[in-house]
């Protein structure tokens, strides 16, 4: 996610905070306070909005535990994390690769829950045993269970990507041995539950007295967990598709190379064309170094591109990704998701065949139906 803080690194987990997150806290924060306000509770404005302030830190250390949950679990299976987001509408481990099995996507995504299950119950024991000592603690408590427990309960919705969706999908993976169809019926189940929340946030928003905020709040996640199912849905099927083609079949051949000190007005002009598509390899005495693409050139001014070098935004070689001719074309977009690159190398024996663009995968997969299998 982009606009984000990076706080730090949980067990070489990059933990961030996306801007939106303060919007949600001010939200959260404004709520509780409102909450122990009305709720006919003898504190002061400094004392409603301490508590309030606590419970949203909390809350945030809350989502952080469940997102953990699914990254240890997800490593400990071999598969990397890139991340876990703070945001808005909660938070997300960005796992890089798709689970390889039914058993290995149940566990991912069941943990996240349970985790949110264990630290409500935490937070319950908590509540009951501060009630003697801190009316304030206690309160504070019974907040986070509730939270807690609520999180739960929402995340196991049958709504891909969500929890709920996942463990629905590795149910229909494990019982039909196909991970496309389950993938269709947990996106197909998204979409059911997206609509049926924005239709229930309008209903609660339109008939409840007092729950204006409350129904227009789920319709703005209804809204989000639409437009996440109808992003996901598109990649999936995509992924669907490209089984079909190996990088051979997918690879554009003829790589244009230039001298590594050329400069980048000429790389544009002389190899990447006026559409700025695919990449330039640069050489040193005929021998390949790195490469180039016009997304790296875009960012110098185009004034310095007559006096900056190509082999200053050069990738070297050890760090471009490349496959085989016989790599699987869903394993080729898999490989480019996890790097963050939207071109690969195909090579073979040390031969450069090619290289493979995010446009060519999109547009080969266009003309594929996808197999009902």
């Amino acid at each position: 996610m982009g606009a984000s803080i990076t706080l730090g690194r949980i067990f070489g987990i990059p933990i961030r905070i996306h801007f939106s997150w303060f919007v949600f806290f001010a939200l959260f924060t404004f709520f509780v306070e409102g909450h122990f306000d009305r709720g006919g509770y003898d504190w002061s404005a400094g004392e409603r909005l301490f508590v309030a302030v606590a419970s949203g830190l909390l809350l945030a250390f809350s989502l952080l535990v469940h997102e953990m949950a699914h990254s240890m679990v997800a490593i400990s299976r071999g598969m990397p994390v890139k991340g876990i987001t703070l945001f808005i509408f909660g938070g997300v481990s960005q796992i890089a690769q798709e689970a390889n099995r039914a058993s290995v996507e149940f566990i991912v995504a069941l943990v996240g829950p349970l985790a949110s299950l264990a630290i409500g119950f935490l937070f319950l024991g908590l509540a009951i045993g501060l009630e003697d000592v801190s009316q304030h603690l206690s309160e504070l408590a019974w907040v986070l269970f509730s939270i807690n427990i609520a999180l739960a309960v929402f995340n196991m919705l049958p709504c891909f990507p969500m929890d709920g969706g996942r463990v629905l999908r590795a149910v229909v993976w494990g019982l039909t041995k196909s991970y496309w169809l389950a993938t269709r019926v947990a996106t197909i189940g998204g979409q059911i539950v997206a609509a049926g929340i924005i239709v229930a946030g309008v209903v609660i928003a339109s008939l409840v007295d007092g729950a204006m905020f409350s129904g227009l709040w789920l319709v703005a996640i209804g809204v989000f967990i639409q437009t996440v199912v109808s992003a996901n849905g598109s990649q999936s099927r995509l992924r669907e598709k490209l089984r079909f083609y190996t990088a051979e079949d997918l690879v554009t051949q003829g790589i244009s190379t230039a001298p590594a000190d050329t400069r980048l007005d000429l790389i544009v002009h002389e190899h990447l064309g006026p559409s700025g598509s695919g990449l330039v390899l640069l050489t040193r005495s005929g021998v390949v170094q790195g490469m180039i693409t016009f997304q790296q050139i875009k960012k110098v001014r185009r004034s310095r591109w007559s006096d900056t070098r190509a082999d200053s935004l050069m990738v070297p070689l050890a760090d471009v990704q490349m496959v085989g001719p016989k790599e699987l074309g869903h394993t080729v977009l898999e490989i480019m998701d996890e790097a963050g690159t939207k071109q690969v190398l195909v090579a073979e024996g040390g031969v450069m065949l090619g290289y493979i663009d995010r446009d060519a995968l999109n547009r080969v997969a266009r003309r594929q139906p996808a197999s009902a299998n």
